[in-house]
């Protein structure tokens, strides 16, 4: 009724994903894969999961969970969570409840046109800014820092 599986290949196109894995006994089987509302990924192949077989129906099996032990970040301590990416990325909340955002770039909303640098960078590129003012011409820089200046100050770095 409860298998352990290895990610072969996987499909994001459809509704619910659609996997290919294989099975403790070698067994290779095509399923979906049931997630957490609000949250998506597509592993690589490799990933391992476990496959149930609802109502005890090899037929009718699903995978519930995939996880890959190359890449998932470690030592958080009790009660903390991250979302984490195969390339060090990650957005990690923290028992202190601080949020640390590891990332080389990172997008703001949804119309922001490129990616905004973080650090001292990101200072920087708030201070030096400019936009189209309500007439359609660009405005001047901030003559005042901005929210990012306070937040960014030389003690409160993002890590």
């Amino acid at each position: 009724m409860v298998a352990r599986c290895v990610l072969a290949l996987i499909d994001d196109s459809l509704a619910r994903q659609g996997v290919q894995v294989t099975l403790l006994a070698g067994e290779t089987q095509g399923l979906e894969r049931v997630q957490q509302y609000g949250f998506t990924s597509v592993p690589e192949a490799g990933a391992e999961g476990i496959a149930l077989a609802v109502g005890g129906s090899a037929g009718h099996r699903v995978v519930i969970a995939l996880d890959d032990r190359r890449y998932r970040k470690t030592g958080l301590a009790a009660g903390e969570v991250a979302v984490y990416h195969k390339s060090g990325s990650s957005l990690h909340f923290k028992a202190d409840g601080s949020c640390v955002i590891e990332a080389t770039n990172f997008l703001i909303g949804a119309g922001a046109a490129e990616p905004i640098p973080l650090g001292d960078a990101l200072l920087a590129w708030q201070n030096n800014h400019v936009h189209l003012g309500n007439l359609g011409y660009p405005t001047g820089v901030p003559t005042v820092p901005g929210l990012a200046a306070t937040l960014l100050s030389a003690q409160h770095k993002v890590e």
